[in-house]
């Protein structure tokens, strides 16, 4: 049998979690089965922190393109924009990456 509440494996004759010290019950069994057969996707800080600097860089480098060197700064942009894409949102990277080509264009002109 397993726990309901963490999963853990526990002798039939238990009427609670060693783990844990939850209730046992035969409908923990099932429920346990389901959870292990399920992807366990756990979002940590880390990850989700995982390329802000790229999004603030690409912007304020973006900003700064308007004003000044738009090509060189447009390059940054297009730099930071990949980083984006590659590590943390696809359409975020892509669309900096875009407004970077375009400001590189007008600053040719």
């Amino acid at each position: 049998m397993y726990c309901e509440s963490c999963g853990k494996q526990v002798e039939k004759s238990e009427t609670t979690c060693a783990s844990c010290g939850a209730k046992v019950t035969k409908l923990g069994e099932a429920i346990a089965r389901e959870r292990q057969m399920q992807p366990q996707i756990q979002p940590s800080s880390k990850a989700s922190s995982k390329g802000i600097v790229f999004v603030v860089l690409g912007w304020l480098f973006f900003i700064i393109s308007l004003l000044i060197l738009p090509v060189l700064f447009g390059a940054i942009v297009f730099m930071m924009g990949l980083a984006v894409y590659q590590q943390r949102n696809q359409m975020h990277g892509v669309v900096l990456m875009a407004l970077a080509v375009m400001v590189i264009i007008l600053g040719f002109l």
